[in-house]
């Protein structure tokens, strides 16, 4: 009887330790990111009871994303190039979790959270600052203008097993023809290659690329597909 008591505390010693995340130095509130990060400190947060981490090796200007697993800490996305700042406010999929953004001057790069994986996808998908939501159900998003000096082309796109499938894209004219109207071409793309796309149709009316119905349009077309 006293064997097979030593037996089981013997066992039970030998059990794995459930050890905190190791954690260097943590940011400073006082400073932004990019000051943080080139400071050689780390920021952390928690997605789905799992514990993931920021940090520049050797204090360079490309992040890694760690997550904290089996009592060490295992990498999970190796380099996304320091912009302006990261964030985890948004559900950019509508499933419930946070996702990962990565800002620059004129949009942001998105990494989708898996929760079957529990970690983020590391294929990044972009987005304009100018992204709108047409469909948060099935996953449609497009582009639409920022200022009169922005690019007059827009893509109408949506996002399906992590992943981003382009979809349509519609380019305005710049200027008037005689009519005084706006020529504006609905292409396609070809297997979601964005170097491969089809004219479906032209058309013309009043409207620029700033006051065009982007919205109404692209649920139309959705409608009839």
């Amino acid at each position: 009887m006293n064997r097979l008591f030593w037996i089981v505390v013997f066992l039970l010693g030998c059990k794995e330790r459930t050890i905190k995340p190791s954690i260097g130095r943590v940011f400073n509130p006082k400073d932004d990111f990019v000051t943080n990060i080139k400071s050689g400190l780390e920021d952390t947060f928690t997605i789905n009871n799992r514990t993931f981490k920021l940090y520049s090796k050797d204090s360079n200007w490309y992040i890694k994303v760690d997550y904290w697993d089996s009592n060490k800490w295992i990498n999970n996305i190796d380099s996304i190039y320091l912009f302006h700042d990261f964030s985890t406010a948004n559900d950019m999929n509508f499933d419930s979790y946070k996702d990962l953004n990565s800002y620059y001057n004129r949009g942001f790069c998105s990494y989708l959270y898996n929760p079957q994986k529990r970690f983020f996808e590391p294929e990044a998908i972009g987005f304009s600052n100018s992204y709108e939501i047409l469909d948060s159900t099935n996953l449609f998003f497009y582009n639409g203008p920022v200022s009169p000096y922005d690019s007059w082309n827009y893509d109408l796109y949506s996002i399906k097993n992590y992943k981003r499938s382009f979809l349509y894209n519609l380019k305005t004219s710049y200027e008037k023809n005689s009519n005084g109207k706006y020529e504006h071409g609905l292409y396609k793309y070809v297997n979601n290659n964005i170097d491969s796309m089809v004219l479906v149709k032209s058309f013309y009316d009043s409207n620029d690329h700033m006051s065009f119905d982007y919205n109404k349009f692209w649920k139309a077309l959705l409608n009839t597909h």
